[in-house]
């Protein structure tokens, strides 16, 4: 069987109302898996359409059944200026994956917008670094931060007094001095080795490397050196972190993904009330076209350019699609719950009509529906459970 119709099989069992977004998905994916070496930049797929619909829901499963769990990357666009995060991301990728293929997945992608009411935002340097990689596959990634530096600076200056005041390293241990080693940087945990750099602190070093060591690897490194080795081995990855790495992702397969609620409500904010069939309808009249005159509206037109053109717009839960989320998340949950209560408790389609009922909120999209089967059934259970154990004491 090809494995392109095995995966878009698994993906309809989970995800109902999308086989079109489905099969233009795995369509537009298929050829990375082939020819991801051959590319000179990242392939970019663009997921949008409104709240809950199950964008980061179906990137998550075609990952997860293409095998691709330790390769893939995740960053929310809404969070790009927290300290680090960025960096976080893309350094393990370099550890990992420099040069050869693996997937980020970018998401909330509406909150990194630069252009708002017409008008240019302001874009902070971590922005510009991801547009940069978007468009080119390469990024510098700062491999520690002002922390990490300031504590690998505070971890040499210790030594380099220790040594000062007669402290003698050996083969990487202290061998004389170790009351006054133990008063600055404290004594071996559970009796353990004298190591003039502390063994908890081996694993941020370890990190920090430009290769990773394994840690018998990196013990033995530490044996081969004295004082004065250890602080030249300090200096010299003090040096080497300060430096950027350079990442190469040009054979990256990069999912964007971004709200849209504007592409249905005509500019004006989602009605809570608003009919689910009604955005169904207005879905069929958005193309690419919608597409690129919303990204116009968040985006430079360059940047526009750099997304390229392989966008797949989701449309809304019309209430087919919600009665399907609901019997697939009832049946999940009751898998799960019938073995903890010790008996076979099914949810009538009655039961779970009424919950799409009193809880679909079309602009909310699956979320609503979702909660309410968790919150729903296993609190029926625990009536069933409740009006047994009565009858039973009855008895």
């Amino acid at each position: 069987m090809d494995p392109a119709h095995d995966i878009r099989v698994k993906l309809r069992q989970s995800h109902h109302g999308i086989d079109a977004v489905i099969d233009h998905l795995v369509d537009l994916v298929r050829p990375w898996l082939l020819f991801a070496p051959a590319q000179t930049r990242p392939r970019v797929v663009g997921l949008w359409g409104m709240t809950g619909t199950g964008k980061s829901s179906l990137v998550r499963a075609l990952v997860r059944h293409l095998g691709l769990d330790d390769r893939t990357f995740w960053l929310d666009a809404g969070e790009i200026d927290r300290h680090g995060q960025i960096d976080e991301v893309l350094e393990q990728a370099h550890l990992c994956h420099n040069g050869s293929p693996f997937v980020l997945v970018i998401d909330e992608f509406q909150h990194a917008r630069t252009l708002k009411g017409g008008m240019p935002c302001h874009e902070s340097v971590q922005l510009r670094r991801l547009w940069e990689l978007i468009d080119s596959g390469h990024a510098m990634v700062q491999r520690m931060d002002v922390f990490q530096m300031r504590e690998l600076r505070g971890l040499k200056e210790k030594l380099c007094d220790l040594l000062r005041q007669g402290v003698v390293i050996e083969r990487g241990q202290v061998v004389e001095g170790r009351e006054r080693f133990a008063r600055m940087m404290g004594e071996p945990e559970d009796g353990g080795a004298w190591w003039a750099v502390p063994e908890e602190r081996w694993g941020g070093l370890r990190s920090m490397m430009p290769q990773p060591m394994p840690t018998s690897e990196f013990s033995q490194w530490l044996a081969d050196q004295d004082g004065d080795g250890t602080i030249a081995m300090l200096e010299r990855l003090e040096r080497e972190c300060a430096i950027p790495a350079p990442l190469d992702a040009r054979q990256a397969l990069i999912f964007v993904l971004g709200n849209f609620d504007e592409l249905y409500t005509a500019g004006q904010d989602p009605l809570p009330e608003l009919d689910p069939e009604v955005l169904v309808r207005r879905h069929r009249n958005i193309g690419n076209t919608g597409v690129h005159e919303a990204l116009c509206e968040l985006f430079r037109i360059e940047q526009v350019a750099r997304l390229g053109t392989d966008h797949i717009v989701f449309p809304p839960l019309g209430m087919e699609a919600m009665r399907a989320l609901v019997r697939t998340e009832a049946d999940a949950v009751l898998e799960r719950l019938n073995p903890v209560a010790g008996m076979c408790i099914t949810a009538t389609p009655a039961l779970l009509d009424r919950i799409v009922r009193d809880s679909a909120i079309a602009v909310l999209g699956a979320r609503p529906l979702v909660a309410a089967v968790h919150r729903v059934l296993p609190s029926l259970a625990a009536q069933v459970c409740d009006r047994l154990g009565d009858e039973r004491a009855g008895d």
